[in-house]
Protein backbone atom coordinates (compact mmCIF):
# COMPACT_ATOMS: atom_id res chain seq x y z
CA UNK A 1 0.00 0.00 0.00
CA UNK A 2 1.40 3.41 -0.96
CA UNK A 3 1.86 6.03 1.75
CA UNK A 4 1.89 9.80 1.36
CA UNK A 5 4.80 11.59 3.04
CA UNK A 6 4.19 15.07 4.40
CA UNK A 7 6.58 17.85 5.42
CA UNK A 8 5.64 21.29 6.69
CA UNK A 9 7.57 23.93 4.74
CA UNK A 10 5.74 27.16 5.57
CA UNK A 11 3.27 28.94 7.81
CA UNK A 12 1.29 32.20 7.64
CA UNK A 13 0.07 33.60 10.95
CA UNK A 14 -3.30 34.86 9.76
CA UNK A 15 -6.79 34.66 11.24
CA UNK A 16 -8.88 31.59 10.53
CA UNK A 17 -10.57 30.88 7.23
CA UNK A 18 -13.41 29.02 5.62
CA UNK A 19 -11.75 28.47 2.25
CA UNK A 20 -8.28 28.59 0.70
CA UNK A 21 -7.36 28.65 -3.00
CA UNK A 22 -3.99 28.98 -4.73
CA UNK A 23 -3.27 30.19 -8.25
CA UNK A 24 -0.04 31.34 -9.93
CA UNK A 25 1.86 31.83 -6.69
CA UNK A 26 -0.97 33.66 -4.95
CA UNK A 27 -2.98 32.26 -2.06
CA UNK A 28 -6.55 33.48 -1.46
CA UNK A 29 -8.15 33.00 1.97
CA UNK A 30 -11.79 33.72 2.83
CA UNK A 31 -12.01 34.45 6.56
CA UNK A 32 -14.59 33.26 9.08
CA UNK A 33 -14.93 36.28 11.34
CA UNK A 34 -15.55 39.89 10.27
CA UNK A 35 -14.15 42.45 9.76
CA UNK A 36 -11.60 40.18 8.06
CA UNK A 37 -12.94 39.38 4.59
CA UNK A 38 -10.40 38.10 2.06
CA UNK A 39 -6.61 37.93 2.33
CA UNK A 40 -4.27 37.56 -0.64
CA UNK A 41 -0.78 36.19 0.05
CA UNK A 42 2.25 35.75 -2.17
CA UNK A 43 3.36 32.13 -1.66
CA UNK A 44 5.84 31.87 -4.54
CA UNK A 45 8.32 31.19 -1.74
CA UNK A 46 6.18 28.98 0.52
CA UNK A 47 8.71 29.32 3.34
CA UNK A 48 8.08 33.06 3.51
CA UNK A 49 4.45 33.92 2.69
CA UNK A 50 3.98 37.65 2.16
CA UNK A 51 0.84 39.72 2.55
CA UNK A 52 -0.31 41.25 -0.74
CA UNK A 53 -3.68 42.76 0.18
CA UNK A 54 -6.74 42.40 2.38
CA UNK A 55 -10.43 43.17 1.96
CA UNK A 56 -12.57 44.04 4.98
CA UNK A 57 -16.30 43.42 5.48
CA UNK A 58 -19.00 44.83 7.83
CA UNK A 59 -19.43 43.17 11.22
CA UNK A 60 -22.83 41.76 10.20
CA UNK A 61 -21.29 39.95 7.23
CA UNK A 62 -18.74 37.25 6.63
CA UNK A 63 -16.95 36.52 3.39
CA UNK A 64 -15.52 33.08 4.10
CA UNK A 65 -15.48 31.65 0.55
CA UNK A 66 -13.35 32.73 -2.40
CA UNK A 67 -12.88 31.48 -5.98
CA UNK A 68 -10.48 32.73 -8.63
CA UNK A 69 -10.31 32.28 -12.40
CA UNK A 70 -7.93 34.28 -14.62
CA UNK A 71 -8.10 37.85 -13.29
CA UNK A 72 -11.57 37.50 -11.71
CA UNK A 73 -12.11 36.82 -8.00
CA UNK A 74 -15.55 36.02 -6.57
CA UNK A 75 -16.30 36.13 -2.82
CA UNK A 76 -19.49 35.50 -0.89
CA UNK A 77 -21.39 37.78 1.46
CA UNK A 78 -23.39 35.86 4.08
CA UNK A 79 -25.06 36.94 7.30
CA UNK A 80 -22.89 36.74 10.40
CA UNK A 81 -23.64 34.94 12.62
CA UNK A 82 -24.77 32.60 9.84
CA UNK A 83 -28.51 32.48 10.57
CA UNK A 84 -28.92 35.99 12.00
CA UNK A 85 -29.96 38.59 9.43
CA UNK A 86 -29.87 42.08 10.94
CA UNK A 87 -31.08 45.41 9.49
CA UNK A 88 -28.63 46.76 6.95
CA UNK A 89 -27.28 43.37 5.86
CA UNK A 90 -27.15 42.55 2.15
CA UNK A 91 -26.19 39.09 0.95
CA UNK A 92 -24.80 37.92 -2.37
CA UNK A 93 -21.45 37.76 -4.14
CA UNK A 94 -18.88 40.42 -4.88
CA UNK A 95 -16.88 40.23 -8.09
CA UNK A 96 -13.37 41.70 -8.24
CA UNK A 97 -10.78 42.42 -10.90
CA UNK A 98 -7.48 41.14 -9.47
CA UNK A 99 -5.23 41.92 -12.40
CA UNK A 100 -3.52 44.04 -9.72
CA UNK A 101 -3.71 41.65 -6.72
CA UNK A 102 -2.27 44.35 -4.47
CA UNK A 103 -5.29 46.50 -5.34
CA UNK A 104 -8.41 44.34 -5.91
CA UNK A 105 -11.06 46.39 -7.70
CA UNK A 106 -14.74 45.60 -7.13
CA UNK A 107 -16.55 45.25 -10.44
CA UNK A 108 -20.01 44.30 -9.26
CA UNK A 109 -22.09 43.24 -6.27
CA UNK A 110 -24.77 40.69 -7.12
CA UNK A 111 -27.44 40.73 -4.43
CA UNK A 112 -29.36 37.53 -3.74
CA UNK A 113 -31.77 37.14 -0.79
CA UNK A 114 -32.21 36.20 2.86
CA UNK A 115 -28.93 35.39 4.56
CA UNK A 116 -27.04 35.52 1.28
CA UNK A 117 -24.58 33.10 -0.32
CA UNK A 118 -23.00 30.30 1.66
CA UNK A 119 -20.70 28.39 -0.70
CA UNK A 120 -20.28 28.32 -4.48
CA UNK A 121 -18.35 26.99 -7.46
CA UNK A 122 -16.94 29.12 -10.29
CA UNK A 123 -15.57 27.81 -13.59
CA UNK A 124 -14.61 31.11 -15.19
CA UNK A 125 -17.92 31.54 -17.01
CA UNK A 126 -20.63 30.43 -14.60
CA UNK A 127 -20.92 30.75 -10.82
CA UNK A 128 -23.03 28.12 -9.05
CA UNK A 129 -24.34 29.76 -5.89
CA UNK A 130 -25.83 28.19 -2.79
CA UNK A 131 -28.04 31.02 -1.63
CA UNK A 132 -31.33 31.96 -0.08
CA UNK A 133 -33.85 33.43 -2.52
CA UNK A 134 -37.17 35.05 -1.66
CA UNK A 135 -40.00 32.51 -1.95
CA UNK A 136 -37.86 29.45 -1.14
CA UNK A 137 -37.21 27.71 2.16
CA UNK A 138 -33.47 27.41 2.68
CA UNK A 139 -30.63 27.69 0.20
CA UNK A 140 -31.17 26.64 -3.40
CA UNK A 141 -28.73 26.36 -6.33
CA UNK A 142 -28.63 29.46 -8.54
CA UNK A 143 -26.48 29.52 -11.69
CA UNK A 144 -25.21 32.93 -12.78
CA UNK A 145 -23.51 33.80 -16.06
CA UNK A 146 -20.40 35.96 -15.50
CA UNK A 147 -19.34 36.26 -19.14
CA UNK A 148 -19.61 39.99 -18.46
CA UNK A 149 -18.54 40.25 -14.79
CA UNK A 150 -20.00 43.74 -14.54
CA UNK A 151 -23.45 42.47 -15.57
CA UNK A 152 -24.14 39.02 -14.08
CA UNK A 153 -27.18 37.21 -15.45
CA UNK A 154 -29.11 34.50 -13.65
CA UNK A 155 -29.65 31.57 -16.02
CA UNK A 156 -31.29 28.87 -13.87
CA UNK A 157 -32.40 27.64 -10.46
CA UNK A 158 -32.49 24.16 -8.96
CA UNK A 159 -34.06 23.17 -5.66
CA UNK A 160 -35.30 20.20 -3.69
CA UNK A 161 -39.01 19.52 -4.17
CA UNK A 162 -40.76 21.24 -1.27
CA UNK A 163 -38.43 24.26 -1.06
CA UNK A 164 -40.42 26.53 -3.39
CA UNK A 165 -43.05 27.53 -0.86
CA UNK A 166 -44.14 30.61 -2.84
CA UNK A 167 -45.00 28.26 -5.69
CA UNK A 168 -47.24 26.18 -3.47
CA UNK A 169 -44.77 23.44 -2.59
CA UNK A 170 -44.99 21.97 0.91
CA UNK A 171 -41.83 20.57 2.57
CA UNK A 172 -42.11 16.87 3.36
CA UNK A 173 -39.53 17.17 6.17
CA UNK A 174 -39.45 18.73 9.60
CA UNK A 175 -36.79 21.11 10.83
CA UNK A 176 -37.11 24.09 8.51
CA UNK A 177 -33.93 24.55 6.48
CA UNK A 178 -32.30 21.22 7.40
CA UNK A 179 -33.06 20.17 3.81
CA UNK A 180 -31.30 22.70 1.57
CA UNK A 181 -28.44 23.05 -0.89
CA UNK A 182 -25.03 23.26 0.76
CA UNK A 183 -23.19 23.68 -2.52
CA UNK A 184 -22.81 22.23 -5.98
CA UNK A 185 -19.65 21.38 -7.91
CA UNK A 186 -19.80 21.33 -11.69
CA UNK A 187 -17.83 18.58 -13.39
CA UNK A 188 -18.49 18.28 -17.12
CA UNK A 189 -22.21 18.43 -17.80
CA UNK A 190 -23.16 17.47 -14.23
CA UNK A 191 -23.40 19.39 -10.98
CA UNK A 192 -22.79 17.31 -7.84
CA UNK A 193 -24.97 18.81 -5.11
CA UNK A 194 -24.69 18.30 -1.37
CA UNK A 195 -28.06 18.79 0.32
CA UNK A 196 -27.22 18.88 4.06
CA UNK A 197 -29.60 16.46 5.86
CA UNK A 198 -31.30 15.55 2.56
CA UNK A 199 -28.23 13.70 1.23
CA UNK A 200 -27.00 14.30 -2.29
CA UNK A 201 -28.14 14.89 -5.86
CA UNK A 202 -26.62 14.91 -9.32
CA UNK A 203 -28.04 17.49 -11.71
CA UNK A 204 -27.63 17.38 -15.48
CA UNK A 205 -26.84 20.80 -16.95
CA UNK A 206 -26.34 19.84 -20.59
CA UNK A 207 -28.87 22.63 -21.06
CA UNK A 208 -27.59 25.16 -18.53
CA UNK A 209 -30.95 26.92 -18.48
CA UNK A 210 -32.88 23.74 -17.62
CA UNK A 211 -31.16 21.75 -14.86
CA UNK A 212 -32.51 18.20 -14.51
CA UNK A 213 -32.13 15.87 -11.53
CA UNK A 214 -30.72 12.48 -12.56
CA UNK A 215 -29.71 10.96 -9.18
CA UNK A 216 -30.88 11.42 -5.59
CA UNK A 217 -29.81 9.56 -2.44
CA UNK A 218 -30.59 10.38 1.23
CA UNK A 219 -27.29 8.93 2.51
CA UNK A 220 -27.15 8.54 6.33
CA UNK A 221 -29.28 11.52 7.27
CA UNK A 222 -26.13 13.31 8.42
CA UNK A 223 -24.90 16.76 7.30
CA UNK A 224 -23.70 16.09 3.75
CA UNK A 225 -21.15 18.80 3.01
CA UNK A 226 -19.49 17.91 -0.32
CA UNK A 227 -20.13 15.51 -3.22
CA UNK A 228 -17.55 14.63 -5.91
CA UNK A 229 -17.24 12.08 -8.72
CA UNK A 230 -14.48 9.46 -8.64
CA UNK A 231 -13.41 6.30 -10.43
CA UNK A 232 -12.85 2.73 -9.34
CA UNK A 233 -9.81 0.54 -10.11
CA UNK A 234 -8.71 -0.25 -13.66
CA UNK A 235 -11.35 -2.32 -15.43
CA UNK A 236 -14.17 -1.23 -13.13
CA UNK A 237 -16.81 0.30 -15.41
CA UNK A 238 -19.08 1.52 -12.62
CA UNK A 239 -19.62 5.18 -11.75
CA UNK A 240 -18.91 6.36 -8.22
CA UNK A 241 -19.17 9.46 -6.09
CA UNK A 242 -17.66 10.21 -2.70
CA UNK A 243 -19.36 12.39 -0.12
CA UNK A 244 -17.92 14.09 2.96
CA UNK A 245 -20.03 15.04 5.97
CA UNK A 246 -19.75 17.98 8.34
CA UNK A 247 -20.26 17.43 12.04
CA UNK A 248 -19.65 19.37 15.23
CA UNK A 249 -18.91 18.47 18.85
CA UNK A 250 -21.67 15.93 19.40
CA UNK A 251 -22.32 14.93 15.79
CA UNK A 252 -21.06 12.19 13.52
CA UNK A 253 -19.65 12.57 10.03
CA UNK A 254 -17.43 10.70 7.63
CA UNK A 255 -16.56 9.97 4.01
CA UNK A 256 -18.93 7.71 2.04
CA UNK A 257 -18.63 6.08 -1.40
CA UNK A 258 -21.69 5.47 -3.57
CA UNK A 259 -22.11 3.37 -6.69
CA UNK A 260 -24.30 5.49 -8.98
CA UNK A 261 -24.15 3.26 -12.07
CA UNK A 262 -27.87 2.56 -11.74
CA UNK A 263 -29.25 6.11 -11.68
CA UNK A 264 -32.58 4.87 -10.35
CA UNK A 265 -31.05 2.92 -7.47
CA UNK A 266 -27.69 4.33 -6.27
CA UNK A 267 -26.20 2.44 -3.35
CA UNK A 268 -23.68 3.08 -0.59
CA UNK A 269 -20.72 0.75 -0.98
CA UNK A 270 -18.14 1.95 1.54
CA UNK A 271 -17.17 4.53 4.12
CA UNK A 272 -14.26 5.77 6.21
CA UNK A 273 -14.94 6.94 9.75
CA UNK A 274 -12.42 8.22 12.26
CA UNK A 275 -12.23 5.90 15.29
CA UNK A 276 -13.79 7.53 18.34
CA UNK A 277 -10.92 6.54 20.59
CA UNK A 278 -8.42 8.64 18.67
CA UNK A 279 -7.72 11.98 20.34
CA UNK A 280 -10.15 14.63 21.48
CA UNK A 281 -12.43 17.28 19.99
CA UNK A 282 -14.55 16.95 16.85
CA UNK A 283 -14.45 13.48 15.29
CA UNK A 284 -16.48 14.43 12.25
CA UNK A 285 -14.88 15.49 8.99
CA UNK A 286 -15.47 18.80 7.23
CA UNK A 287 -14.21 19.73 3.77
CA UNK A 288 -12.03 17.98 1.16
CA UNK A 289 -9.96 19.42 -1.63
CA UNK A 290 -12.57 19.35 -4.36
CA UNK A 291 -10.70 17.13 -6.82
CA UNK A 292 -9.56 13.53 -6.47
CA UNK A 293 -5.79 13.54 -7.11
CA UNK A 294 -4.10 10.29 -8.20
CA UNK A 295 -6.92 8.43 -6.47
CA UNK A 296 -6.40 10.40 -3.25
CA UNK A 297 -8.92 12.42 -1.25
CA UNK A 298 -7.39 15.18 0.92
CA UNK A 299 -9.75 16.06 3.80
CA UNK A 300 -9.63 18.82 6.42
CA UNK A 301 -10.90 16.84 9.42
CA UNK A 302 -11.52 19.53 12.05
CA UNK A 303 -9.82 18.54 15.34
CA UNK A 304 -7.88 15.79 13.60
CA UNK A 305 -6.01 17.82 11.02
CA UNK A 306 -5.41 16.66 7.49
CA UNK A 307 -6.39 13.12 6.49
CA UNK A 308 -5.43 11.63 3.13
CA UNK A 309 -7.60 8.75 1.92
CA UNK A 310 -6.95 6.33 -0.94
CA UNK A 311 -10.28 5.97 -2.76
CA UNK A 312 -9.07 3.97 -5.75
CA UNK A 313 -11.14 1.10 -4.37
CA UNK A 314 -14.27 2.99 -3.27
CA UNK A 315 -15.65 0.04 -1.32
CA UNK A 316 -12.44 -0.21 0.70
CA UNK A 317 -11.13 3.28 1.44
CA UNK A 318 -7.94 3.42 3.53
CA UNK A 319 -5.95 6.23 5.13
CA UNK A 320 -2.49 6.72 3.61
CA UNK A 321 -1.31 9.95 5.23
CA UNK A 322 -2.07 12.46 7.96
CA UNK A 323 -0.85 15.71 9.44
CA UNK A 324 -1.80 17.10 12.84
CA UNK A 325 -1.28 20.87 13.25
CA UNK A 326 -0.08 22.24 16.57
CA UNK A 327 -2.54 23.94 18.91
CA UNK A 328 -2.74 27.65 18.11
CA UNK A 329 -5.99 28.52 19.88
CA UNK A 330 -7.95 27.42 22.93
CA UNK A 331 -10.08 25.25 20.63
CA UNK A 332 -7.08 23.23 19.48
CA UNK A 333 -6.57 22.47 15.80
CA UNK A 334 -9.74 23.07 13.75
CA UNK A 335 -8.64 22.28 10.20
CA UNK A 336 -11.37 23.84 8.09
CA UNK A 337 -10.34 23.68 4.43
CA UNK A 338 -7.55 22.32 2.26
CA UNK A 339 -6.21 23.11 -1.20
CA UNK A 340 -3.73 20.95 -3.11
CA UNK A 341 -1.36 22.56 -5.62
CA UNK A 342 -0.49 19.55 -7.78
CA UNK A 343 2.02 21.46 -9.92
CA UNK A 344 4.28 21.99 -6.90
CA UNK A 345 3.13 19.09 -4.69
CA UNK A 346 2.05 21.52 -1.98
CA UNK A 347 -0.90 21.47 0.40
CA UNK A 348 -2.47 24.55 2.00
CA UNK A 349 -4.35 23.78 5.23
CA UNK A 350 -6.33 26.60 6.84
CA UNK A 351 -7.45 26.50 10.47
CA UNK A 352 -10.88 27.84 11.37
CA UNK A 353 -9.44 30.01 14.16
CA UNK A 354 -5.83 30.80 13.30
CA UNK A 355 -3.06 29.84 10.92
CA UNK A 356 -2.34 28.63 7.38
CA UNK A 357 0.04 25.70 7.12
CA UNK A 358 1.91 24.91 3.90
CA UNK A 359 2.96 21.30 3.44
CA UNK A 360 4.89 19.42 0.81
CA UNK A 361 3.73 15.92 -0.17
CA UNK A 362 5.40 13.01 -1.92
CA UNK A 363 4.68 9.33 -2.53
Amino acid sequence: MRQVKLKQIGYADILGGGQVNVKDGLCFVGHINPPEGTTILNVSDPRKPKLVSQIKVPLNTHSHKVRVHDHIMVVNNEAFPEFKVVPGFTGGVRIYDISRPDKPREICFLRTGGRGVHRFDFDGRYAYLSTEVDGYQGNILVTVDLADPARPKQVSRWWLPGQWTAGGEVPSWKGGVRHRVHHGLRRGDKIYVSCVYAGMAIVDVTDIGKPKTVVRHPLHGLFTHTVMPTRGPAGDKRDYVVTVDEGWWDERGWMTALDISDRAAPSMVGQFELPRGEGMGIWASHQPHEEIIDGLLFVAWFSHGLRILDVTRPANTVEVGRHMPVMRSEFGPLSNDVFVDTANHRIYLIDRVRGLEILEYSY
